[in-house]
């Protein structure tokens, strides 16, 4: 599934087709990544990489989406996001590696979870941004939840508490599904 396609059905998910949206593009872009790095802990893929050495440069970059090493960096030294080569010269350092996945590597059958997620971490933010508001300006502020949902927050003096607990509901479903062992090793 593209970024694109994601966006538009989280969309549908959400009901929130009209615009002006409830939750900006880059809203659910960012939540999107923030879900695929949790996602990735727990289901990492394998990689391989490569990295061309030359004489006179000792530090190399590990590629962006790197976790950690699966094989073939047994006899060099990694420090933060580089490897380092003792002794460069000229060749080619082949290795498999744990990675962060793309979307489009997400199975089909947890996309459910990630709609979800995305949901309760907007909606969550939606609602301590709300509170944040109303303790500047003192007024009270209507909200669309989407899904036919509109909201003022005098209709129900509660009503916050129960958005966040809803919107932590649909992020805990995310993380249970990706409980598990991990796989690899973690630093």
């Amino acid at each position: 599934m593209t970024l694109k396609e994601f966006i538009k059905q989280f969309r549908q998910y959400s009901n929130d087709e009209e615009k002006p949206y409830l939750f900006s593009k880059e809203e659910i872009e960012q939540c999107i990544a923030e879900a695929m790095k949790w996602y990735s802990k727990k289901n990492p893929i394998l990689r391989e990489s490569n990295i061309d050495t030359i004489p006179k440069q000792k530090t190399y970059p590990l590629p962006t989406d790197y976790q950690t090493w699966y094989e073939g960096l047994e006899n060099v030294d990694i420090v933060g996001n580089d490897v380092i080569v003792e002794n460069p010269c000229y060749g080619r350092i082949t290795f498999l590696y744990y990675a962060n996945r793309r979307l489009c590597e997400v199975a089909k059958e947890d996309l459910q979870f990630f709609f979800e997620y995305c949901f309760g971490a907007l909606l969550e933010k939606e609602v301590l941004e709300s509170i944040k508001e109303e303790n500047k300006t003192g007024t009270v502020k209507a909200m669309k939840l989407g899904r036919g949902l509109d909201l003022t927050f005098d209709e129900c003096k509660n009503i916050r508490q129960e958005l966040l607990l809803l919107a932590r509901e649909k992020k805990q479903k995310f993380f249970e599904n990706i409980k598990g062992n991990r796989k690899g090793i973690w630093i």
